[in-house]
């Protein structure tokens, strides 16, 4: 049996609906909400390839709690129950009573009480604290600059039994400022460091037990002399010692961009990709006992904000919905047509 055919277009002229125009209007107003909507998916796509948080490994929503340093100054802190071993040794083993690590605006951690001569970062060969040095410089903690939110500043996160980390968020560099003012073309960057207390899997990575990681991101000071590295009392491992390199590219662990004040011009050691970290892992002798640390430079895997699977999905919802009333306007057209 035929299909019934309704006067649906006599009836429709009748009230004046010029389905033509009406389809043509929406094929117009389509094309437009399509491209946005493919736009949204793009950037989403961007940022879904894109770690969110350059080298690090922690996000911003990961960091901790913000802690209150004065300038060139350092705080006291006893992580509960923090049992990372430095050196193959407790951290109390460095001349504390109890498990006091400093930590210290110029982008270090200290085993002992920093002295004056700590302010200005220095080789590690002559500097006899035991201190991690994720980027030892003058750090400063300028609030004023327009992409200064509210992850700005130096953070401190323990999750116990897993990790001790801190994070140098949005910070600048000394030379990025003129007259307590960023230079024009300077941008906050961060560094973060954390140690380990038992094997931990983040950003996609296994680590290890005393493993102690640190991750750079968006640093770009026209001159940088920033010292990168860990030391105890009697021995030290920088950026110079990462497997594979040739050593002397960065004495000390000192990594510059002014060759006119250290002779260095090195700072593309640092892995300053995205995905990249640089990696102290403990090495142990036949008899258990710490022998030195390996130093490498590890791909992590990033794990996207969740606003770039936001993004994705309104995109990919509006095509849906774009699609669908596309369909019902053509069948509608067509059914009054006839």
């Amino acid at each position: 049996m035929d299909a019934p055919v309704f006067p649906c277009g006599e009836f429709g002229k009748s009230k004046g609906v010029n389905f033509e125009m009406e389809r043509l209007r929406y094929d117009g107003a389509g094309v437009g909400a399509r491209t946005l909507a493919i736009m949204l998916m793009a950037v989403a796509v961007a940022l879904l390839n894109t770690n969110a948080h350059g080298g690090l490994i922690l996000g911003p929503n990961q960091l901790g709690t913000k802690q209150t340093i004065s300038k060139n100054g350092a705080i006291e802190i006893n992580p509960s129950g923090f049992k990372g071993l430095f050196f193959g040794q407790n951290v109390s083993s460095f001349g504390q009573n109890n498990s006091s690590i400093w930590l210290a605006e110029n982008g270090y951690m200290s085993l002992t009480a920093p002295s004056g001569s700590d302010v200005i970062s220095q080789s590690l060969a002559a500097n006899t604290t035991p201190l991690i040095a994720n980027f030892w410089d003058d750090i400063s903690l300028f609030t004023g600059s327009p992409e200064v939110g509210s992850h700005h500043g130096i953070f401190l996160s323990h999750q116990q039994g897993q990790y001790l980390a801190a994070t140098w968020s949005q910070v600048y560099l000394f030379n990025d400022l003129i007259g307590g003012e960023p230079i024009t073309s300077q941008r906050s960057g961060s560094f973060q460091t954390i140690w380990f207390e038992a094997d931990t899997n983040l950003a996609n990575f296994q680590f290890k037990k005393d493993d102690i990681a640190m991750g750079f991101s968006g640093l770009s000071a026209a001159s940088i002399d920033a010292t990168v590295g860990i030391r105890d009392k009697s021995q030290f491992f920088t950026i110079d010692d990462v497997t594979g390199r040739d050593r002397g590219l960065a004495p000390g662990g000192l990594i510059s961009t002014n060759p006119d004040n250290s002779g260095l011009d090195n700072a593309d050691l640092l892995p300053w990709a995205d995905d990249k970290i640089l990696l102290f892992r403990p090495e142990l002798d036949t008899t258990g006992q710490f022998s030195h640390y390996r130093v490498s430079i590890e791909k992590i895997t990033a794990i996207p904000e969740p606003s770039s699977f936001v993004l994705f999905g309104a995109g990919a919802c509006f095509l849906w919905w774009l699609r669908r009333k596309g369909r019902r306007t053509r069948h509608a057209t067509l059914f009054a047509q006839k």
